[in-house]
């Protein structure tokens, strides 16, 4: 008898292709349906959604022997598990992971707030067997190595920005991922801003995603990697979703540059000990792009990265040690509205919120005083800005301007001409018109 054991065939549970569950009654009806969603447990213990009373759930209440069937997305080998049913989880990691998947899903179909996730079914797998037939060669991907070494790539750097860059060049050039993106939380509010990105036309550095909104926003909200690998199937969602917000007039809004069509997207969140600090963000235009191995991979990068994020860490000395005179040609002019800071440079959007506060704070000084140079500190203590009380905040969204200017702005540039100072460098003449809140 062909035996193999349940991690060997972990990626057959992902749902990319539909399994089939054969149920019996007590007296001895049988039942066939689809399985909604599967979850690898642990070696001996698998679990399935239970979302709906169905005829299902009715069989395994009287009788808790079930008969599932999955078949391998890349190499199309089918197998054949038989599982006793143990218990039904509605709350703890299990749960939410599964909830978290499910929300997942449902957010690409349309159909978020309907996908509503009753309990975790737990079943002992008894036995699993692989039926006979052809299937495909997959090549064995030395991911463990690659992974040693971008790991090694990232630790090499101590400050933010490098930290950063670093994560997502090392993610394309070590593990292949072609589509990536590297968001923080802003911890003023539940919101992601990305930072760095990889294999876009635009960079999208700036854009923010919320809780809850999407896969990103899923992981993030529950604090659980997310992975799936069909979202071509529910490309009517995607695409409503991009023609409303290019519909929207809001000025502020900065489009995170994802794929058109994906095929396969992953979210794996980077968790502190007060919740979620980040996400990591890969896709890919092919299905069956990510496996659990994938995961695992970006889950190792993820607490690696959670130390140096909370640490709070500098960025790189950059640009001259003093200010240069800005030459006498036609002035920039700069418009902040005061309510949620809000920055235009020449009517062209730049910043909000909290980098935001802290540019009104470099500009003014500039202007008024001359002074070009503050401190880490003084920002810190200035109630204007509004920081909240996390020290890598700051530096992200020190982070965040400067790559706003390098992008949008070639005349104005946060500078760091060392640890804990932050220098305004201006070549052009400015003007500030503050708009106050109505």
């Amino acid at each position: 008898m062909n035996t193999v054991s349940l991690l060997e065939i972990r990626d057959c549970l992902d749902g990319s292709v539909p399994a089939t569950i054969a149920t019996c009654s007590e007296d001895g009806t049988p039942n066939v349906a689809q399985l909604s969603q599967g979850f690898y447990v642990d070696a001996k213990h698998v679990a399935l959604s239970f979302q709906f009373f169905n005829r299902t759930r009715k069989n395994i209440l009287e009788n808790p022997r079930a008969v599932i069937k999955v078949s391998h997305p890349s190499t199309g080998a089918h197998f054949v598990l038989t599982l006793l049913f143990v218990r039904t989880e509605s709350e703890g990691p299990l749960f939410e992971a599964m909830r978290a998947q499910l929300a997942g899903i449902a957010a690409h179909s349309g159909m978020a707030g309907v996908f509503e996730l009753k309990g975790s079914d737990i079943y002992r797998v008894l036995h699993v067997r692989k039926l006979p037939g052809r299937t495909m060669q997959v090549p064995v991907l030395q991911r463990l190595s690659s992974l040693r070494e971008l790991l090694a790539h990232v630790c090499q750097v101590t400050d933010l920005a490098s930290v950063v860059d670093r994560t997502v060049e090392g993610l394309a050039a070590y593990l292949g991922f072609k589509h990536v993106a590297f968001f923080l939380r802003d911890t003023s509010g539940d919101i992601l801003t990305l930072l760095a990105s990889h294999g876009y036309e635009a960079s999208g550095i700036g854009a923010e995603i919320r809780f809850g909104q999407g896969v990103i926003g899923c992981a993030a909200k529950h604090g659980v990697p997310i992975r799936i690998n069909h979202v071509t199937r529910e490309q009517a969602y995607v695409h409503a979703v991009k023609a409303s917000l290019s519909q929207q007039a809001e000025p502020t809004l900065i489009p995170f540059p994802g794929l058109e069509q994906p095929g396969s997207q992953m979210a794996v969140p980077v968790m502190a000990d007060d919740g979620c600090t980040g996400v990591l963000f890969v896709e890919d235009q092919a299905a069956e792009s990510f496996d659990y191995q994938h995961e695992e991979a970006l889950r190792s990068l993820a607490e690696a990265l959670v130390w140096g994020l909370k640490a709070g860490m500098a960025i790189t000395p950059t640009g001259p040690k003093r200010a240069i005179d800005p030459p006498a040609v036609t002035c920039a002019a700069i418009r902040i509205y005061l309510s949620d800071h809000s920055v235009f440079i020449d009517d062209e959007y730049l910043i909000k919120g909290v980098a935001g506060a802290i540019f009104l704070k470099l500009v003014r000084s500039y202007l008024e005083s001359g002074r070009c140079q503050t401190t880490n500190r003084a920002l810190r203590l200035d109630p204007a800005i509004g920081l909240p009380d996390w020290s890598a905040n700051l530096e992200t969204r020190l982070l965040l301007l400067q790559r706003r200017l390098q992008e949008k702005c070639g005349f104005i540039r946060l500078g760091r001409p060392a640890r804990g100072r932050i220098q305004l460098l201006v070549e052009r003449q400015i003007t500030l018109t503050c708009v106050a809140e109505t």
